[in-house]
């Protein structure tokens, strides 16, 4: 599943993160922490909280339910991807 979450004005910078960030807690999941225009990891597990893409290993990526992904978290539009069985099986990002 991909949900895209518009961004916001150059006031209202963010406005895509966060509201891509309320809605993946709202579904129940965790999500890591931001590091410049990498993946933001997501999982249904507490354990990627905090976690920096690059603190990841190739196994932690695997296990993940999701990503949150932006050329420009500030001011782009924010694409949350939730993968199913055959998504997980093809992640190698």
């Amino acid at each position: 599943m991909k949900k895209i979450f518009k961004a916001g004005t150059i006031e209202d910078s963010f406005r895509g993160y966060y509201d891509a960030e309320s809605w993946i807690r709202e579904q129940g999941f965790h999500d890591g922490s931001m590091q410049r225009d990498c993946p933001i990891g997501i999982s249904k597990e507490d354990w990627v909280g905090g976690c920096k893409w690059r603190y990841l290993t190739e196994n932690d990526r695997n296990d993940l339910d999701g990503v949150m992904i932006s050329n420009d978290y500030r001011n782009g539009d924010v694409t949350v991807v939730i993968f199913d069985e055959e998504d997980k099986r093809k992640l190698y990002i």
